[in-house]
């Protein structure tokens, strides 16, 4: 018996072609290998864009013990904490979430009552202590059994704070039209008091006790006057006094006064660029400024401290007023007040020049001192900003628009003359109030002017064409009809083009009233208004002076 068996010529076939098979298979699944290798490659590329490369904060930790696995560049850029730093480190480690270690366990019960986190608005710190404003999202992953927490976060800091610096000024923006609304209804009042008074004054003997309690009534009059103006000043965008003047002249005339005022207790220094550009401002506007930043820093140092004065040249740059939006980019001259004393809370610091805030004792202060410094810069087109905390003294910027024009001398303020200069001229007086067209009247006429009276813009017109020996037009700006002061003055110069006008208002917003008028005797007008309430003496002054003017 052969015990070797020959093979079947079959049986080799099916072997071979069970080879060939297994082969074919091999290859399908070595090509289907590859494919998803290309995919897979493909994926970690866009995994790689997607989680490195993205502008948002992006983070993966193991969810149960919240250690990072990963970051990516804008986690690191943003809170200056390298990826090296952040593998394997928490978030409590890494002090992202402040002292409160309670606060990681808050979020992560949020997510996991639904498995993710969609906007939520938080505050985390980042490398320098600071804190940023932020904006997260967050997904729970499984990966080879595993839960991993994917986070994915905006910085909305320099967001939230160009709202806020917005609304700030919307808000001031209001409070600016109700006060100078409020204020140019006051000053009528003011101004019929005051010059009621000032009637009596003039007819009680000199002699008559009744003369101490007119003046007082007198004073405190101009007391509310005063107050009046300053509200105004918030609320003005026009500057009545400009002048091109170097400011380190203003705040070396003001040295010593300054440092009498602040008292020895308190070491005063100024440190003033020798090359400080000119600007255009109310030198009178920018004294008040300083005094008042002085005053306040004085109050902040009970017990003593250091003021410093010091002016530089800045530039302000898009990044800057991008946060800014009343202040345009540019050259600006930076006048800084620093005081070592208490300094500002947040929430007092946000509200320091609304009017009447005022953090004083009651009766040791009107609250209107800041309010007066806005208004001031407003009016000449700059920029101020505080940077205080409580403990860290305070710091008072105020940024003045560079002008390329030399400064035509140094400023030295002078006191108002309380002289009453006479005149026999022929008056026009126009004002919608009764009363302080009839005390405009007699005190005009105690001066020796013949008065003819109006009460609104075409009465007016109607007096200029009857009584054409009418030589001196006197006019509120503000009047209800079809003219108010600036229309009317332009038809009065078309009818009369030799009369001479003198325009009076406590209204702050002149621009609003010119609308769409240019002319250069209007501008002139403008810039020469008689403010209310006027005392007789300004009264008698600005008179006197428009009637000197050359036709």
């Amino acid at each position: 018996m052969n015990l070797h068996t020959r093979k079947e010529p079959h049986s080799n076939d099916c072997q071979k072609a069970e080879i060939e098979r297994l082969k074919s298979e091999l290859q399908k699944t070595q090509e289907e290998l590859n494919h998803y290798q290309k995919k897979l490659e493909t994926i970690e590329k866009l995994y790689d864009a997607a989680f490195y490369s993205s502008a948002q904060l992006a983070s993966i930790s193991d969810l149960e013990t919240g250690r990072f696995l990963d970051v990516n560049d804008a986690w690191v850029h943003t809170r200056g904490i390298s990826r090296d730093e952040a593998i394997g480190k928490t978030a409590d480690e890494l002090n992202i979430w402040g002292e409160d270690p309670t606060y990681r366990q808050k979020i992560i019960s949020d997510i996991e009552k639904t498995g993710r986190l969609r906007d939520y608005e938080t505050q985390s710190i980042v490398r320098d202590g600071s804190k940023r404003d932020f904006i997260l999202n967050a997904e729970v992953l499984e990966v080879d059994g595993k839960n991993l927490l994917f986070f994915s976060g905006v910085d909305i800091t320099e967001r939230k704070q160009i709202n806020k610096n917005q609304q700030h000024s919307q808000k001031l923006e209001a409070i600016g039209q109700l006060s100078g609304g409020i204020a140019h209804d006051f000053n009528n009042l003011l101004g019929i008091i005051q010059g009621n008074l000032e009637l009596m004054q003039e007819r009680v003997d000199k002699n008559d006790p009744l003369q101490g309690l007119l003046a007082s009534a007198i004073h405190g009059a101009h007391r509310g006057a005063k107050i009046t103006r300053k509200l105004l000043s918030f609320s003005s965008k026009q500057a009545s006094g400009r002048e091109v003047i170097n400011a380190n002249d203003v705040i070396s005339s003001m040295k010593d006064l300054i440092a009498k005022s602040v008292t020895s207790a308190i070491q005063l220094e100024t440190l003033l660029d020798e090359d400080l550009w000119p600007v255009d401002v109310d030198p009178g506007d920018l004294e008040d400024a300083i005094i008042n930043l002085s005053l306040n820093a004085h109050d902040a140092m009970p017990d003593g401290g250091h003021l410093s004065i010091m002016t530089e040249n800045v530039s302000l740059d898009e990044t800057y007023t991008r946060f800014h939006e009343t202040v345009e980019p540019g050259d600006y001259v930076a006048i800084r007040i620093r005081d070592t004393g208490c300094g500002l809370p947040e929430d007092v610091r946000d509200r320091i020049f609304e009017p009447f805030f005022t953090t004083k004792e009651k009766g040791r202060g009107t609250g209107l001192g800041l309010s007066m410094i806005f208004g001031f810069i407003q009016r000449s087109n700059g920029h101020i900003s505080v940077d205080s905390k409580p403990g860290e003294g305070c710091l008072f910027s105020l940024y003045l628009p560079r002008v390329n024009q030399s400064p035509l001398r140094a400023h030295q303020r002078g006191e108002t003359s309380a002289i009453m200069p006479k005149g026999s001229e022929t008056i026009l007086v126009v004002d919608d109030e009764p009363s302080l067209v009839n005390l405009a009247r007699q005190k005009l006429e105690n001066l020796g002017y013949t008065v003819y009276t109006a009460f609104d813009g075409s009465s007016a017109l109607f007096s200029l064409e009857d009584f054409p020996e009418i030589e001196i037009m006197f006019s509120d700006v503000v009047m209800p009809g079809e003219l108010n002061g600036f229309q009317l003055a332009i038809k009065a110069l078309e009818l009369r083009p030799d009369l001479k006008i003198q325009l009076t208002s406590g209204y702050s917003k002149m621009d609003e009233l010119l609308g769409n008028i240019h002319d250069s005797r209007i501008e002139d007008l403008k810039n020469n208004i008689l403010p209310k309430p006027y005392s007789g003496s300004m009264l008698a002054q600005a008179i006197r002076s428009t009637a000197d003017k050359e036709a």
